[in-house]
C-alpha cells in the first residue's frame, strides 16, 4: 500500500498485506497470505479490502492496516487452508486467480470463476467464511462449467500461463452495469443490473464484437485481442480496456450516448472505442 497525498518517484510502499514483511515471498495457503493474486477492489464506506489468488480474501480495514495482517473472511473455499478446484454453489476453481468487483449499491461481490468459465454473486452484506454465492453468470446453473459456445450468455475466456484468468470486470454502481472482458472472445459483454441479477442472464450489450455470436480478434479501432482488464470511471462515462499482451495498448470507449438495438446484430453501443 502506497501513500500517495504527494507522490515521489519511486516511493516506498506503508504497508503490505499478503506477507509478513516486505520481503517474505510466504507461497503457503493460509489466512495472511495471498499466492499469485490477481483481482483488487475496495468498499470505501465500509473499509474492506477484497483480493483474490484462486481463492477470495476479504480484509476488514476499519481498524487500520498492520504489515502481514490477517483477513477477516475467505469466499470460493471453505476456510483459509482449503485450495481445492470446486464447481458448486459456494466452491471455485482454485487453480486459478481471478478478477473480484464491489457493486455498493447492492452491497454485492461479483466473483470471477474462469475454470467453471462463470461469475459468482454474493451478497456481502454480512459475510460468513465459505458461504453459498446468491447467482452465477455465464452457466446455467452451480454445478456446470460446460463449453457452451459462443452467445450472449456464456464465458469463453483464455487462461495464461501461470492460471492467471483473463475474465476481467468492473461495475458501474451508479447505472447497475457491469463490464466483463471474455477474451477467448475478443471482447466485453456489458450486462444491464438495474432490473436484478438472474442466473445464466444474458449480457444486455456488446463491444469489441458486432455481435453477440462473432469471436474474430483483430487490431483495429473497435476490436480487441486479449485484452486483460478494464476500469469503468463514472465521471467520465469512459470504460479503459487494457488491451496489452499483444497490441500494447489502452482503448476507451466512451459510453455517454444511449445504448441502441439492431435487428441483426442484438443490442450494441452506437460508437467505436475513443482512442
Amino acid at each position: 500500500m502506497y501513500d500517495v497525498a504527494s507522490i515521489i518517484d519511486g516511493e516506498n510502499a506503508i504497508k503490505v498485506l499478503g506477507q509478513e514483511n516486505f520481503t517474505d515471498n510466504d507461497v503457503t495457503y493460509d489466512q495472511d497470505t495471498i499466492i499469485r493474486g490477481k483481482g483488487l477492489d475496495y468498499d470505501n464506506a465500509n473499509k474492506r479490502l477484497f483480493t483474490n489468488d484462486g481463492r477470495t480474501l476479504i480484509w476488514d480495514l476499519s481498524s487500520g492496516i498492520t504489515d502481514g495482517m490477517n483477513a477477516s473472511w475467505v469466499l470460493g473455499q471453505p476456510d483459509f487452508d482449503t485450495y481445492d478446484n470446486l464447481t458448486t454453489v459456494s466452491g471455485v476453481w482454485a487453480a486459478i486467480s481471478n478478477d473480484v468487483s464491489y457493486d455498493s449499491s447492492n452491497d454485492y461481490l461479483y466473483v470471477g470463476d474462469q475454470g467453471n468459465r462463470r461469475i459468482l454473486v454474493y451478497d456481502i452484506a454480512s459475510i460468513t467464511n465459505g458461504e453459498d454465492a446468491i447467482n452465477v453468470i455465464g452457466q446455467p446453473d452451480f454445478t456446470s462449467n460446460s463449453d457452451l459456445g459462443v452467445t450472449s450468455k456464456t464465458f469463453q475466456g483464455q487462461v495464461l500461463a501461470g492460471g492467471v484468468s483473463l475474465i476481467a470486470f468492473d461495475y458501474d454502481s451508479s447505472n447497475n452495469r457491469l463490464f466483463a472482458i471474455d477474451n477467448g472472445v475478443g471482447r466485453a459483454l456489458v450486462f444491464d443490473m438495474s432490473s436484478g441479477v438472474t442466473d445464466y442472464m444474458a449480457a444486455s450489450w456488446v463491444l469489441g464484437q458486432p455481435d453477440f455470436t462473432t469471436e474474430n480478434t483483430g487490431v483495429d479501432r473497435n476490436g480487441f485481442v486479449v485484452s486483460e482488464d478494464l476500469y469503468y470511471d463514472a465521471g467520465t462515462e469512459n470504460l479503459y480496456t487494457a488491451d496489452a499482451t499483444y497490441t500494447h495498448r489502452v482503448l476507451i470507449f466512451n459510453l455517454t450516448q444511449t445504448p441502441t438495438s439492431t435487428p441483426d446484430n442484438g443490442p450494441t453501443y452506437v460508437h467505436p472505442p475513443q482512442c
